[in-house]
């Protein structure tokens, strides 16, 4: 565009375009100095740009003294400019008209006038940056804020170029991305107009990895409490809450573990874990927890006595079959597979019945206590004796021990008169025979007896001796 000689001359210049304009669109001109040279606004005195529609102004005239041109080098270029303007009002006609231009020989060169979309925006704020984060499995909506009549809106996974991801004002990312960041671009462009497409707008998705969550379920027996953990807990980065139901509004316990109160039924436990910066939650809801509570074997108390008497048997019964018998003192008493009990010395001890876990009950153990008392016991002096024909002697006896307070005498054959329960004299047990009683030897079995009814018998032997004749003296 050249005026000439005269700076009063004025150069037209008229771009049409094919469809009228949406409203916000803008103009880019790419103009230079011929020859080269710098250039800027303050250089393009008389140079005006006015819209028409259907041959009526449209709206006012732009020149270098406003606000709304903008002037900046060519991408590339450094005698090359790119000015750019927003148009509001529909058009489909500029007419540029210069004159005047100072400083530049009274000639512009323009090499391309072009429309531009305008700039798709999902904020109302235009310099905003569109960028949200959602935990993994989640979705959210981008949508442009100023769409335009006649504009389609594309989706990309690029700049430029790149793969389109969709059509239209809204994208909704899938549901199913990984964790990680993601950029979108949205671009405008015509739908009659092949290069009328306007710059890409990037929107940014990070995406947030949902927590682990593993709670292993627990069998206790009824009656116990359970003791519930989170495998792997990291209590430092999330929160567990644990519920008793599955969409519970108060958490009864919050932590990687949980004590249960007493159970007596099968219980479900509900758990979840929380990022504390994120506020993600693990994936899949709720996680639930069965405690299995199995119930207790039915073991009755032991059938028996508790208190026996050293160097004796027993036997114990109960009437679960199941069991299996035990002694927690065997130095005491042993027990064999039948319940049959086995005193080794006296003393106290636990006889135990246990019948194990199984698949549906828990064992159970039952005790039963098992006192044994000590046998009384002496030493017998020697043997005694008695002459034929009388009645009354005495066995002594020395050391006794466990106090032994009653007697009892029994003769091999029953050839004596056997004596029953007789209170214990000391040192001393006197032995009463008829005066008939024939010479010899007779074993008898002398059985003493304590306050715990404990008894020992002593075998012995008692000599019933011959008697010599008296001479008989004849007088001659």
């Amino acid at each position: 565009m050249d005026v000439g000689i005269s700076v009063l001359n004025k150069i037209y210049l008229t771009a049409i375009f094919n469809k009228p304009s949406q409203p916000k669109d803008s103009v880019s001109i790419i103009i230079g100095k011929p020859g080269g040279g710098l250039l800027n606004l303050s250089l393009l005195t008389g140079f005006i740009i006015q819209p028409y529609l259907n041959g009526v102004k449209a709206g006012n005239a732009f020149d270098n003294t406003g606000t709304f041109l903008n002037l900046r080098l060519f991408p590339g270029s450094t005698d090359k400019y790119v000015l750019t303007f927003p148009i509001t009002d529909v058009y489909d006609r500029l007419e540029i008209t210069t004159g005047g231009l100072a400083g530049v020989l009274g000639s512009l060169q323009v090499y391309d006038i072009k429309r531009k979309l305008a700039k798709p925006r999902t904020l109302i704020d235009p310099i905003a940056e569109d960028a949200r984060a959602i935990c993994q499995g989640e979705t959210t909506t981008f949508s442009v804020n100023n769409p335009q009549a006649c504009t389609e809106y594309k989706w990309y996974d690029a700049e430029t170029g790149g793969n389109l991801l969709h059509t239209g004002e809204n994208y909704t990312p899938p549901s199913s991305l990984l964790a990680g960041d993601y950029s979108y671009y949205v671009q405008g462009s015509r739908t009659y107009c092949v290069t009328g497409i306007s710059e890409r707008l990037r929107v940014k998705l990070k995406v947030n990895p949902l927590p682990p969550l593993d709670v292993p379920g627990i069998t206790i027996c009824s009656g116990a409490t359970a003791a519930l953990a989170v495998s792997n807990s990291d209590i430092a980065q999330y929160t567990y809450n644990w519920y008793t139901t599955a969409n519970g509004v108060t958490p009864v316990n919050t932590g990687a573990t949980y004590a249960t109160p007493a159970l007596n039924t099968n219980t479900t436990y509900y758990v979840e874990a929380i990022n504390t910066l994120t506020g993600c939650k693990n994936a899949g809801g709720r996680k639930a927890v069965l405690v299995n509570v199995k119930s207790i074997a039915v073991v009755n108390p032991i059938i028996g006595v508790n208190t026996i008497c050293a160097g004796t048997t027993t036997t114990l019964s109960n009437d679960n079959p199941l069991g299996i018998w035990s002694t927690s003192n065997a130095a005491i008493a042993t027990i064999d597979a039948t319940g049959k009990v086995t005193t080794v010395a006296a003393g106290n001890t636990v006889i135990s019945y246990t019948v194990a876990d199984d698949a549906t009950y828990c064992g159970k153990k039952v005790d039963f206590n098992l006192t044994v008392n000590p046998q009384p016991d002496l030493t017998l002096g020697p043997d005694a004796s008695i002459c034929e024909g009388l009645t009354t002697t005495r066995i002594t006896y020395t050391n006794p021990v466990f106090n032994p307070i009653t007697y009892s005498i029994s003769w091999v054959g029953n050839l004596l008169p056997a004596v029953l329960n007789q209170a214990l004299p000391a040192n001393e047990i006197t032995i009463t025979i008829p005066s008939t009683t024939p010479v010899a030897v007779y074993q008898g079995a002398l059985t003493i007896k304590n306050a715990n009814g404990c008894e020992r018998t002593i075998p012995f032997n008692f000599r019933v001796k011959l008697v010599p004749h008296k001479p008989t003296v004849s007088i001659n």
